[in-house]
């Protein structure tokens, strides 16, 4: 792996050179926030001291879309405003939400998350144009490319033009996908490590990185401060276990001095009972007494050893606690790297088919005036609130855009714009 990663890296440097100059990696605050009529899923959790448990709040969790107004109807609670906010914003919201509503002592935990975007939809002089799915950062370029590139009037019969724009496309996905995972390894190691940034790893860089880098230390302060509530509420019901058997040893140290005046309290009666100075009722309530005292003292021993039975098995929770998140922690970076490794595989073939391609094209088009005709095309987006736009290559789209390739005189060969 080391070895294919070392051939990596030069492709890598002339790959993200042609990105920057044709597929570029924008990262906007578009990125992390939620639109109208997007699916986010909500989780809600809390910590139950009593139990010593995690429990799932159902009745207010599950999947939910925003409504065209940007609000989020939720049980419980009034209704939350998404449109334009992060996930996170809106976790803390639910959150605080809640708590107010049933006035709890501490609000519980919210977790939001953006199951799909809204696809984007391509028309115009595009091979393919319909619905593509949409992903932060996407451009007017990405969105052509994944539609097939220009239609063939545009191509001059060019096959060689599609494969190349649509394998620039597949380049750019998957690198993505490669610093996201090695943003993802990056905060694993730190995880195992115990360090309290991440570093970021080789090969992740740009304004992209720092997005990725910030997420992912996100996520790790929250792992981070769950397991410590974890760990505080075993270390808490520990504490009340030992200071409950505290109490319960004294009890059972004076129950023994209430037992040994008992015991010689009955034998003196008893010895009176055989001289005939005495009844026997007096005798039989001593005993009686005597009796009460030893099964007090045999309930309290039982209860100490109940006790410290429930110490034993807290302190071994905490224990399968730290180890559990070790084990954990080392599973996903054994499957990040896993995938990492066929990201980087997938990559370097399709970067050298890039480059293939890409004399193969220059050649082709020599004598050809398809590129003057794919040149003379101009972009629109439409915005979802019918808004249109003149666009470049480059400009970045968002969830529900609708992408038109145009010429200044389209002619007969343009076809309408297909919705569906």
């Amino acid at each position: 792996m080391q070895r294919l990663r070392f051939r990596f890296n030069a492709l890598i440097a002339t790959a993200l050179a042609v990105l920057a100059a044709g597929v570029s990696l924008p990262a906007t605050a578009q990125d992390a926030t939620v639109s109208a009529n997007d699916t986010v899923t909500l989780r809600v959790m809390s910590w139950d001291h009593v139990e010593g448990a995690v429990r799932d709040w159902p009745a207010v969790s599950g999947e939910f879309r925003v409504g065209p107004d940007g609000m989020l109807d939720l049980p419980l609670i009034a209704p939350v405003a998404a449109a334009g906010r992060t996930t996170v914003e809106i976790g803390s919201d639910v959150a605080s939400a809640l708590s107010e509503q049933l006035a709890l002592s501490e609000p519980p935990d919210a977790t939001v998350m953006l199951d799909s975007y809204r696809p984007v939809l391509v028309g115009g002089l595009v091979e393919n144009p319909g619905q593509i799915e949409f992903t932060p950062g996407m451009t007017v370029r990405h969105a052509i490319a994944l539609a097939g590139g220009p239609e063939q009037t545009l191509r001059r019969g060019t096959e060689a033009y599609r494969e190349l724009v649509g394998t620039r496309g597949t380049f750019w996905l998957l690198t993505q996908d490669r610093m996201r995972l090695l943003a993802r390894l990056g905060r694993l190691r730190a995880e195992r490590e115990g360090l309290d940034e991440i570093p970021v790893p080789d090969g992740l860089s740009g304004p992209m990185a720092e997005r990725l880098i910030r997420e992912q230390a996100e996520v790790m302060d929250r792992r981070r401060a769950r397991l410590a509530s974890e760990r505080a509420a075993l270390g808490d019901q520990i504490t009340l276990l030992e200071n409950e058997i505290e109490t319960l040893e004294q009890k059972l140290e004076s129950l023994e001095r209430q037992r040994e005046l008992a015991q010689e309290g009955r034998d003196s009666v008893a010895s009176l009972a055989d001289q005939g100075l005495v009844v026997n009722n007096r005798l039989f309530d001593s005993e009686r007494t005597l009796v009460l005292i030893e099964n007090q003292l045999l309930d309290t021993s039982a209860a100490i050893l109940r006790a410290r039975l429930n110490v034993a098995a807290a302190q071994r929770e905490a224990d399968e606690l730290e180890a559990m998140q070790g084990t954990d922690v080392v599973q996903e970076m054994i499957d990040a790297e896993a995938r990492l490794n066929e990201v980087e595989q997938r990559l370097e073939t399709t970067g050298q088919l890039i480059d293939i391609d890409g004399v193969r094209v220059t050649e082709m088009l020599e004598d050809s005036d398809a590129s003057t005709d794919a040149a003379d095309a101009h972009y629109r987006i439409y915005r979802a609130d019918g808004a249109g736009v003149d666009a470049q290559l480059d400009s970045v789209l968002q969830p529900g855009d609708l992408v038109e390739m145009i010429l200044p005189d389209p002619g007969p060969s343009q076809r309408p714009i297909d919705l569906e």
